[in-house]
């Protein structure tokens, strides 16, 4: 072959490399933000329980003192 193919065939050769690499990395990326909103999601569920056994509480403790 030419040297001048080679060296077109070699650079074509990193920029698909190079291409790969970052597909993987935006892959990599996905999957961490995926994990975040898991967590954000699984954390707001239990904020939400809490919350609403705290207001129960308080219900039925002002329920308690109105009917005493």
């Amino acid at each position: 072959m030419d040297t001048g193919t080679d060296k077109y065939l070699i650079q074509v050769v990193r920029d698909i490399a190079e291409l790969k690499a970052m597909v993987q990395n935006y892959a990599d990326i996905e999957l961490r933000v995926r994990e975040l909103e898991k967590a954000r999601w699984k954390s707001a569920f239990v904020t939400s329980v809490i919350s609403s056994a705290m207001s129960a509480s308080a219900v039925a403790l002002i329920i308690r003192l109105v009917v005493a």
